[in-house]
C-alpha cells in the first residue's frame, strides 16, 4: 500500500486488538496539508488508542497509515522525527524546569539553539508561562505541565501535530491562546490533529471532524458544509452516539 500523495495522513483500514477487545476497528481516513482536523468520540471510543498507532507508540494490529507517504509500521523512526505530539500522559520530566523541557525538544529536533531560545521564548510568552519557565515539572499544576507539552509539541514546526486533549484542565484564556497557535500552524500549512470532548471548541476551531464510537469511525464532515445546511457538530454527534442515561434519580430530584 502506498499512502495518498495529496493527503499529509492517509489511515487505510487501521485495525488495533487487546486481547477480545477491538479498540480501533477498520479505520480509513485522508486529511489534507494545512487544516485543523477533530477526532470526537466519547471515553473508550478508540481516540487515544488510534493517536498512539499514528504516533509510533504502540503498534497496530492491521492495517497502515502514511504520514508524508511514510508508513507507521515500517518507517516509525522516521515518523517520529518529522510529527509533533501532546500525548495522552504528556511525558514530562518531574526533575526538569519547564524551560529545560523546551531546549531538550530543540536538541532532539535538530533546532539550532539559537532558534530554540527564539521559538522557546514566544511560545512561553504566548502560553503565559514566561514568568514560570524555571518551575520545576514535579511542583508545576497541570495547566502547566499541558502547556510546556503542547511548546513542545510545535517547537520544531512540523508538518503534522496531534493533541490529545488540549482543552481538558485548560483556563479558558489558555484555551484562547492555545486556538490561537492551532490557527497560526494551519495558516504555515502544519495539519493539526486534535482529540476532543469539547464540542463547543471545535465546531469555532475545525475545518473537518470524524465521530469515532465503539472503535469506528462513524461519519467525517467538512465543517463549512455542514453548517451550510444549517447543521451543527453537536447535532451531528449526537446522531451517531447513542444517550445510555438509563434510570430515575429521585434522591437528587427531591
Amino acid at each position: 500500500m502506498n499512502g495518498n500523495k495529496n493527503s499529509v495522513l492517509s489511515i487505510k483500514n487501521l485495525t488495533k486488538n487487546f486481547a477480545e477487545k477491538t479498540a480501533v476497528d477498520n479505520i480509513t481516513l485522508s486529511l489534507p496539508p494545512g487544516k485543523i482536523f477533530a477526532l470526537l468520540g466519547p471515553n473508550g471510543s478508540g481516540k487515544s488508542t488510534l493517536v498512539k498507532m499514528l504516533t509510533g507508540i504502540i503498534k497496530p494490529t492491521s492495517g497502515d497509515a502514511f504520514i508524508l507517504n511514510q508508513s507507521i509500521v515500517t518507517n516509525t523512526d522516521e515518523i517520529k522525527k518529522i510529527i509533533g505530539v501532546l500525548p495522552e500522559t504528556l511525558g514530562l520530566f518531574e526533575g526538569l524546569s519547564l524551560w529545560e523541557h523546551l531546549l531538550l525538544a530543540g536538541s532532539i529536533y535538530g533546532v539550532s539553539a539559537e532558534q530554540t531560545a527564539f521559538r522557546a521564548e514566544q511560545l512561553f510568552r504566548h502560553l503565559d508561562l514566561w514568568n514560570l519557565k524555571d518551575s520545576k515539572i514535579e511542583t508545576s499544576s497541570f495547566g502547566m505541565k499541558k502547556k510546556c507539552a503542547l511548546a513542545m509539541a510545535v517547537l520544531h514546526t512540523p508538518k503534522i501535530v496531534f493533541l490529545d486533549e488540549p482543552f481538558e484542565g485548560i483556563d479558558p484564556l489558555s484555551a484562547r491562546n492555545i486556538k490561537n497557535i492551532c490557527r497560526l500552524l494551519s495558516k504555515r500549512g502544519t495539519t493539526v490533529f486534535i482529540t476532543s470532548h469539547i464540542i463547543e471548541i471545535m465546531e469555532r476551531l475545525a475545518d473537518s471532524f470524524a465521530v469515532i464510537s465503539n472503535g469506528c469511525l462513524q461519519c467525517h464532515f467538512e465543517v463549512e458544509d455542514l453548517h451550510a445546511k444549517g447543521r451543527s457538530m453537536e447535532n451531528i454527534y449526537y446522531d451517531f452516539i447513542e444517550d445510555t442515561l438509563t434510570g430515575e434519580m429521585d434522591w437528587l430530584e427531591n
